[in-house]
């Protein structure tokens, strides 16, 4: 299996979830919290949940009016040496049960246990989570779709290039979002040295074998996308709101509307807000910054992407020569990315 790569110091405390229920009494206009509560969901089963495990942004939990779905290690001291993490789901109607119901592990068909992100549906009881395809360390994901009534798997949708459908999509994402008419999934994902959302629009049918193949289209969100909401709760609402940065810009505020049918020209986005004026505010900008490939890898053929950052008062007419910083930072797990940052940062450097 596939080692951990990341050290966690582990000591006697650990997260578990608890459920309860906020009330209004009517008669006081106050709020309480239910006296039933706050129950212990994982109670008797040996389990934690590894709140942001292995750097991540988000946790491996979300909750809906059908129970609570999560991803976690089982049981065991072999946490320490392999990347393991299945998703469990508890179903409840009240939130105020104390008998807890029977936990249900759900397993995959010939996918990995290894599975992130699980995101209800906003009005159906199923919920969408990514698995990964092998032990490999770099292994593709599916993304499932799991009915929580029936406990069945209604698809597994498997990521594919735009260049050509037999070829896996070379992305790696770690974050969905629903789209709020449940047609749609955004996934976050680092490419090309830039945290992006790519939208997947869900197959309106169901194949005998349940895989499907979907191809991603990117959204057209400036710099590196930190988070991403829906901006209404309505069916109809289909706009988003995503908060980035950038090399230039500590923060933007967009507005986004999604492709239709997959058609990337028919998305829009607006900028409603950024905090530097587009970096004007420290005499900075964009045209500073230009990214190219390089080919590299073990073939010496895979292209490697790269940034270059000049001087604000870079002239490209002129003849004068400039001194060349080699910034060797990222990958194979991270990268020097398109955001801002007061630590590492490289229009200072330049």
């Amino acid at each position: 299996s596939r080692p951990k790569r990341w050290d966690t110091y582990v000591d006697q405390y650990r997260s578990v979830i608890w459920y309860t229920v906020l009330k209004l009494d009517l008669a006081s206009k106050q709020w309480h919290l239910s006296t039933k509560g706050p129950v212990n969901a994982l109670r008797g089963t040996g389990l934690v949940v590894p709140f942001y495990s292995n750097s991540q942004s988000s946790p491996d939990l979300d909750i809906s009016s059908y129970g609570i779905a999560f991803a976690t290690t089982e049981p065991g001291d072999t946490e320490w040496r392999k990347s393991q993490s299945s998703l469990y789901f508890l179903p409840l109607s009240t939130f105020e049960e104390t008998e807890l119901p029977a936990l249900k592990k759900i397993k995959v068909p010939d996918h990995a246990d290894i599975v992130a992100t699980p995101r209800f549906a906003p009005r159906d009881p199923v919920v969408a989570f990514l698995v990964d395809q092998n032990n490999e360390e770099w292994s593709h994901k599916s993304i499932v779709l799991l009915n929580t009534e029936t406990l069945s798997i209604v698809s597994i949708l498997r990521t594919v290039s735009s260049f050509g459908q037999s070829q896996n999509w070379d992305v790696f994402p770690d974050d969905i979002l629903w789209a709020n008419d449940g047609a749609s999934l955004y996934l976050t994902a680092n490419h090309q040295a830039k945290a992006c959302v790519f939208q997947v629009t869900l197959p309106t049918t169901i194949v005998q074998d349940r895989t499907q193949s979907v191809e991603p289209v990117a959204l057209q969100i400036p710099g590196s996308v930190s988070s991403l909401y829906q901006l209404g709760r309505s069916s109809s609402e289909n706009r988003l709101l995503a908060t980035s940065s950038s090399f230039t810009d500590q923060g933007f505020f967009t507005i986004v509307t999604p492709p239709v049918d997959n058609d990337s020209q028919s998305q829009t986005s607006r900028v409603i807000h950024s905090s530097s004026s587009h970096g004007a505010y420290f005499g900075i900008s964009d045209k500073q910054i230009e990214s190219i490939t390089f080919p590299g890898g073990p073939d010496g053929k895979t292209p490697v992407q790269c940034w270059i950052v000049k001087p604000s008062w870079y002239d490209v007419t002129s003849e004068e020569k400039h001194p060349l910083f080699i910034f060797m930072h990222g990958g194979p797990s991270s990268a020097s990315m398109d955001a801002w940052t007061w630590r590492w940062n490289t229009a200072l450097l330049a």
